[in-house]
């Protein structure tokens, strides 16, 4: 049905075109600092951002205890907690008085102040200097540690020991069994890198179709414009022109793709040990397999891209055929693009709802599933039966797309400022008659 040699000289032909066009190289350089780029995400964020390498920022509470209690050291112990997203909050110690508080405090040397006394009946009394005299986050947490302070002493006058109050008010233990109500168990941070990489990866699948689809049809009408395919339909069928220009392009496309998925993969499924390297220890990177991530949302997608671009790049190479000039390829492949289009909606939703009745047919039907399926893999629960349903009906649909254009193809190459009617493009002698 093939030739093989002749398949592998057009396809070699094809790929080496491409990669010596200086556009081919930038495109890959540029592609690959993106994709490396958006792998570092996690180091990123947690060297920039407020939780990134131990929270650094540090805010200075003066304390002026004047009852004479040591009360200072129980207050910086409730302080001392460390809040996501809240600057650390360090206590000073300070015999000045309170106008020397509030002075410092306005001279920028503090953040803001406290006082400590009793009054009469004994009971404390607080008093909270800051800069601009409204409650902010800062005084509402020195508000919570000192509640907390004044009720401790309370029981303490009271003849109450502070352990015996905690274990009366203590929370009761309340054990959620998320397995029970059909419910994976995932941090935040886990479910948003895994809707990042999924979206990364349905658009990635999205813009291939499009960018080497294109590549495929302009190269064919190319060839009919320069009249180089009647030199090199001499040499090969139509045929092997056809299969060995989709193996060529796609060749080019994973040169493309292979650096730039594995490479950042790589960076990916390295985020603990480039953070731990870099001493840095943030939130963001805590908990997450990125490995596991990126081997799993990798390998799935390079499954899908591999016979999804055999199925479409088959049609636009067909669909390439049937026209003579480069002004009509974009009108030629538009019901191409279409589809194309629709994949990628259809993929938005599934990142929405990836185990919903229409997420599960766009990523069974093949000219979806390409774009679709790898979003579920990564999201969803799609079940075996369904990967298998998915990639059969992939691979059948591309074999028969191949069988289609080839048709389709060995009429349209031989044909130079026709336009080929159906019927033509579809009989058995069609070939001998263009001839």
């Amino acid at each position: 049905m093939f030739d093989l040699q002749r398949v592998w000289l057009v396809a070699k032909r094809e790929w080496f075109v491409r990669l010596k066009q200086r556009s081919f190289q930038i495109t890959t350089l540029v592609q690959l600092i993106i994709f490396l780029a958006a792998a570092s995400i996690p180091v990123i964020s947690s060297a920039f951002g407020d939780d990134g390498g131990g929270n650094e920022d540090t805010v200075t509470v003066l304390v002026l205890d004047e009852t004479g209690d040591s009360l200072v050291d129980p207050l910086a112990a409730g302080l001392s907690a460390e809040v996501p997203d809240q600057p650390r909050i360090v206590i000073e110690s300070t015999s000045e008085s309170r106008e020397d508080v509030q002075q410092r405090i306005d001279d920028d040397d503090a953040d803001a102040g406290l006082a400590i006394a009793r009054n009469d009946a004994g009971a404390l009394e607080f008093a909270l200097f800051n800069e601009s005299g409204d409650v902010d986050i800062l005084t509402q947490r020195i508000s919570g540690a000192v509640t907390y302070l004044n009720l401790e002493d309370q029981l303490a006058q009271l003849g109450i020991e502070g352990a015996t109050y905690d274990q009366a008010v203590a929370a009761p233990s309340i054990v959620l069994n998320a397995s029970a109500l059909g419910i994976d168990e995932e941090s935040d941070a886990e479910g948003n890198a895994k809707f990042v990489i999924a979206y990364v990866f349905a658009f990635l699948s999205y813009m291939v179709v499009i960018l080497y689809g294109n590549w495929v049809a302009q190269g064919v009408v190319e060839e009919k414009s320069s009249r180089i395919m009647e030199i090199m339909i001499n040499a090969a069928t139509p045929r092997d022109l056809l299969l060995g220009k989709v193996l060529g392009i796609g060749m080019a496309a994973m040169t493309q793709l292979l650096p730039t998925i594995v490479l950042g993969g790589i960076v990916l499924s390295l985020q603990r040990q480039i953070a731990d390297r870099l001493d840095l220890g943030g939130s963001a990177i805590i908990d997450i397999d990125y490995g596991a991530l990126s081997l799993q949302s990798g390998g799935w997608f390079l499954i899908y891209f591999i016979f999804g671009f055999v199925l479409f790049a088959a049609l636009y190479a067909g669909i390439g055929s049937l026209v003579s000039r480069q002004e009509e390829v974009n009108q030629a492949i538009a019901p191409m693009t279409t589809i194309s289009i629709g994949g990628f909606f259809g993929a938005i939703f599934t990142l929405s709802a990836p185990d919903s009745m229409l997420a599960r047919v766009l990523s069974i039907v093949p000219f979806t599933s390409p774009t679709t399926m790898v979003p579920r893999i990564i999201l969803g629960n799609p079940q075996p039966w369904e990967l298998a349903l998915s990639l059969v009906l992939l691979i059948a649909t591309a074999v028969l797309a191949l069988m289609v254009a080839a048709r389709i193809y060995r009429v349209g190459v031989l044909m130079y400022g026709q336009k080929p009617k159906l019927r033509s493009v579809f009989s058995s002698g069609s070939a001998e008659v263009s001839r």
